[in-house]
C-alpha cells in the first residue's frame, strides 16, 4: 500500500475516533434512551464509508489489471458488507426520530422495513449472480436500480419527516434549536453521498473525502448538542433532589407508580425498559406516561425534562 493511501486510510479511522468520542460525550451528557441510536446511524454509516474507500482504493490501485468479472466479484463483496451496515445505520435513524418525537416505531413498519432490505438483498445477489454467468437480466437491473434508488432517499426522507414535523411545532420555543438539527443532518447525508462518490472520480479529488466525512458527522452532533444544552438539560438526581422530586409529585399529585415512572423518565428511559423495570405491560406504561404528560401539561419527554427542571430551578431560588 502506497503512503498517500495509508494516509487516507488514517484519516478516515482519525474523522470515525472523533466522531464516535464526542457522540459518547453527548450520551453520557443527556440521559434520553434515543441518543445512542443517532451514536449507532453515525458509527455504521462511517463503516460503509469506510469500506466503501476501500473498495475504491482496491479497485483504482491494486486490482486495476483483473479482468471485469474479477472486479465484480469485489464489488459484490462490497455490496454483502454495505447492505447490512446500511440497513442497521438507516434503522438507528428512524429509531431515534421516533425517540425525538416521542412515538413508538410501530411494527407494521418494523416488519415493512425488514421486508425492503430483505427484497433489496435477494435483488443484489440475483443481480450477481447473472452477471457472473454473463447472462444480465434487463428486468432485474431495472428492479435493482429502483430498489437502490429507494435504499439512497431512506436517510432524506426520514429527516425530512422529522424537519416537518417540528415545523409543525414552531410554537414551542425549545423546539426551534431542532429545526437547526434536523437540517444539519439532512445537509450531513447529502455530504455522505458526496464522500461516496467524489471518490470515485480519482486520486485527484479523493483528498476531499476525509473533510466531507468530518462535515457530515460533526455538524449535526454539535448542532444536536447545542439544542439539548439549551433547552434539555438532564435534571439531577440523587439523594439531594429526592426530596424535591417528591415535592414536586405530590404539587402536580402523581400517584405512587406515577412518581415511579417520572423517576425512569427523569433517567431518560425507554417504554420498553420502564416495562421491564417495574415488571408491568407497555400498554400499561403509556397510559401512565400519558397521565404525567396530561398533568403536567407537556406533550414529550424533552417537555417533562424541561418543565421538571424549571420547577426545582424556582423553588431553589
Amino acid at each position: 500500500m502506497d503512503p498517500a493511501s495509508l494516509s487516507l486510510y488514517l484519516a478516515y479511522l482519525a474523522v470515525m475516533a472523533l466522531a464516535w468520542w464526542y457522540g459518547l460525550r453527548l450520551v453520557r451528557s443527556f440521559r434520553f434512551y434515543f441518543l445512542p441510536a443517532f451514536l449507532g446511524y453515525l458509527v455504521t454509516l462511517n463503516l460503509v464509508a469506510l469500506v466503501n474507500l476501500v473498495v475504491n482504493v482496491l479497485s483504482a490501485e491494486i486490482l486495476r489489471p483483473l479482468p471485469p468479472a474479477g472486479l465484480l466479484r469485489v464489488y459484490m463483496l462490497f455490496g454483502l458488507v454495505a447492505i447490512p451496515l446500511l440497513a442497521v445505520s438507516f434503522y438507528f435513524l428512524l429509531a431515534f426520530v421516533s425517540g425525538l418525537l416521542d412515538r413508538e416505531l410501530p411494527a407494521w413498519a418494523r416488519g415493512a422495513y425488514a421486508a425492503l432490505w430483505l427484497a433489496f438483498a435477494a435483488l443484489f445477489i440475483l443481480r450477481i449472480h447473472f452477471e457472473l454467468r454473463g447472462q444480465p437480466l434487463p428486468w432485474v437491473e431495472r428492479l435493482y436500480g429502483a430498489f437502490s434508488s429507494m435504499i439512497i432517499v431512506i436517510p432524506l426522507v426520514v429527516l425530512a419527516v422529522l424537519a416537518w414535523q417540528l415545523h409543525r411545532r414552531r410554537a414551542e420555543p425549545d423546539m426551534k434549536e431542532f429545526r437547526w438539527f434536523a437540517a444539519a443532518a439532512l445537509f450531513g447525508c447529502f455530504l455522505y453521498l458526496a464522500a461516496a462518490f467524489i471518490g470515485q472520480l480519482g486520486n485527484r479529488y479523493r483528498w476531499l473525502t476525509p473533510l466531507l466525512l468530518f462535515l457530515a458527522n460533526f455538524l449535526p452532533l454539535l448542532s444536536l448538542k447545542r439544542a439539548l444544552a439549551r433547552h434539555f438539560r438532564p435534571v439531577p438526581h440523587g439523594p439531594t433532589v429526592a426530596p424535591a422530586l417528591a415535592a414536586f409529585a405530590a404539587h402536580y399529585r402523581l400517584s405512587e407508580r406515577e412518581r415511579e415512572i417520572l423517576d425512569l423518565l427523569l433517567l431518560g428511559k425507554s417504554n420498553k425498559e420502564i416495562d421491564s423495570e417495574l415488571f408491568i405491560s407497555a400498554h400499561t406504561v403509556r397510559n401512565h406516561v400519558h397521565n404525567i404528560y396530561e398533568k403536567l401539561g407537556v406533550g414529550s419527554r424533552l417537555q417533562l425534562m424541561n418543565s421538571v427542571r424549571s420547577w426545582l430551578e424556582k423553588q431553589n431560588a
